[in-house]
């Protein structure tokens, strides 16, 4: 599971309500284990935390994951991948590039349409080799950081390519 790293280190842990509370109030907090983490900025559920609270019985539910599982998600996320540029990032962050190359794409698709709808048939030709360019960084990308594309997050409704020439 790739976690962003202000949330890796408490991922899968057990807390009773009064400490959840603390942690969604960006106090410090501990576990029902009585381990202890900082307190943290940004929320559970909070700019696009997928992290989801489910009610438990303290002592008697079951952690979904062992303490071994948690710690091979943590190094399977810092893993991750380095950039050409010799920067090394997460998987969570590969996953991030992804969904902002995502947008990227989306955005030159609206741009073509929108060229072609003004009848600036140069100008969607253009938009439509941004589309070719990003659309083959984003696969290179996916592909040499080990993530399957997702296409779906890069269709337009009503999208057509055009011919370059």
């Amino acid at each position: 599971i790739r976690c962003a790293l202000d949330h890796e280190p408490f991922q899968g842990h057990q807390f009773t309500d009064l400490q959840f509370d603390r942690l969604q109030n960006n106090q410090s907090f501990q576990d029902i284990n009585g381990k202890k983490f900082d307190a943290v900025d940004r929320i559970i559920g909070q700019y696009n935390c997928r992290h989801i609270a489910r009610s438990i019985i303290v002592g008697v539910t079951k952690p979904r994951y062992t303490q071994e599982q948690l710690n091979k998600f943590i190094e399977d996320n810092h893993e991750g991948y380095t950039l050409p540029d010799g920067r090394h990032i997460t998987m969570y962050e590969c996953t991030q590039m992804q969904r902002q190359m995502e947008t990227k794409i989306r955005y030159a698709k609206d741009e073509q349409m929108v060229m072609q709808e003004v009848g600036n048939m140069n100008a969607a030709r253009v938009a439509r080799a941004k589309v070719v360019r990003l659309t083959q960084e984003y696969n290179k990308f996916s592909r040499d950081c080990g993530l399957a594309p997702q296409k779906s997050r890069t269709t337009v409704p009503n999208y057509k390519a055009i011919k370059l020439t």
